[in-house]
């Protein structure tokens, strides 16, 4: 019987691990990642979301990689040269019925334009005038599933949108305008070795002062310092789902986390029960039908 581990069952939809406790023998408990990374090797399939990192090594146990999420940049890259299966989110029709991460872009707009910061604390103030989207110009960068759900739900607000995706031709002037006349740029790509530093110091110097970048993509898309440059001297927001540990750590992060300019909240857009649940489902039966073929 292949053994499971799972360190943070208490991200995944209930239901769905009781399916698994039937067929197969299951660790599901909460544990941190240094106590993961000394156990995850014996068991044969790691489930696991963002929150913990798999870290490759020689003598393994593991034979399969179950993730729920689009992106595998948490999962070590020696894992893809391997007989290790990783079955994550790679199914567009499918992905097209996951709202959560769309919604929650659209709330840290919203939580920016209505909502005061004071210090790391947002509040209700009557003093706080706030924005709306409407007649904002907004860049969306990647027009893939979440990308196009942006573009109706912003227009439905009355927002000029201005679109860019590398599939396009005469991507490289377009994505120029894009940078020069939004209000507001949305970052939907995967993260990859294409486009890390996406949006690099070059880039960035093309934007409006006091536009707003969001970004519940990956924090590597951006070239984190120079942002937190522009924020400093409040050039920039800085709205984000996808703070990258190593930034989270350095003194320029600490000296403008107070800021009202800049909003971070720990990657969460993706998890609501309903996301959760059709997800989990998903890679479980796509486990099941390369599990029962072996």
């Amino acid at each position: 019987m292949l053994k499971i581990i799972c360190p943070s069952p208490h991200l995944f939809d209930k239901k769905i691990l009781k399916n698994y406790k039937k067929n197969f023998f299951c660790n599901f408990k909460k544990i941190d990642q240094i106590k993961f990374n000394r156990i995850c090797h014996n068991y044969d399939v790691v489930l696991t979301r963002f929150d913990k990192n798999t870290s490759y090594k020689k003598k393994s146990n593991i034979q399969f990689i179950l993730s729920p999420t689009t992106g595998l940049d948490h999962i070590d890259k020696k894992f893809f040269k391997t007989k290790v299966k990783i079955i994550n989110l790679n199914d567009k029709n499918y992905l097209s019925k996951i709202n959560a991460s769309t919604e929650f872009t659209i709330f840290l707009l919203l939580t920016f334009l209505k909502v005061k910061k004071n210090k790391n604390k947002l509040e209700f103030s009557k003093n706080f005038i706030g924005s709306e989207i409407k007649n904002k110009n907004v860049g969306i960068i990647g027009y893939g599933r979440i990308g196009y759900k942006m573009n109706k739900i912003l227009k439905s607000f009355g927002a000029r949108t201005i679109i860019y995706d590398s599939s396009e031709k005469k991507t490289k002037s377009k994505l120029n305008y894009l940078l020069k006349n939004s209000d507001v740029v949305t970052l939907h790509i995967p993260l990859n070795y294409k486009n890390k530093n996406f949006l690099n110091k070059k880039r960035l110097n093309l934007l409006k002062k006091g536009c707003i970048i969001l970004n519940t993509s990956r924090g590597a898309v951006v070239d984190e310092k120079n942002i937190f440059e522009k924020v400093k001297k409040f050039e920039i927001n800085y709205l984000t789902d996808v703070l990258s540990d190593k930034s989270k750590n350095t003194k320029l992060y600490k000296l403008i986390s107070n800021q009202h300019n800049i909003l971070v909240s720990p990657h969460v857009a993706g998890l609501t029960k309903e996301s959760i649940y059709l997800a989990d489902k998903f890679v479980y039966r796509q486990f099941l039908k390369i599990y029962e073929k072996s």
